[in-house]
């Protein structure tokens, strides 16, 4: 439907740059919606997940109908931390355990833990964490 982006860090060094790239995202809708407040407009409602680990990567499908994409349980994760960073209508961004723990230590970001939250598709609740 058009309402979600992909963005894939590959290496360490990378995944560095996308706590970076959802910040300014952050920053940015945030003053874009304050002017489109102010003009009598309504504002975008953006969430941003980001999780850490394995995918699989490549080109999947036929040869009549070929596609470049990334599949598995962190891009399923990434997904429902998107959806689940705007129900409340604030710009927010959610991570997964595996990225607060490449993020804690250099990054100079805080956090805030969020435990038992239900996400889709994990039986059992999951440990997130809201950047702020």
């Amino acid at each position: 439907t058009g309402r979600a982006a992909l963005a894939l860090y590959l290496s360490r060094e990378d995944q560095q740059h996308a706590l970076s790239c959802a910040l300014d995202l952050k920053s940015d809708f945030e003053k874009l919606n304050e002017e489109l407040t102010a003009e009598g407009l309504p504002p975008f409602e953006i969430g941003i997940g980001i999780a850490s680990g394995i995918v699989v990567l490549g080109p999947i499908g036929s040869a009549k109908r070929r596609d470049y994409t990334a599949i598995g349980a962190t891009v399923n994760m990434a997904a429902r931390l998107h959806y689940q960073s705007y129900e409340d209508k604030a710009i927010r961004i959610h991570i997964d355990e595996t990225s607060h723990d490449l993020f804690r230590g250099g990054t100079g970001a805080k956090f805030k833990k969020i435990s038992g939250v239900k996400i889709k598709g994990y039986s059992e609740s999951q440990c997130i964490y809201e950047v702020l």
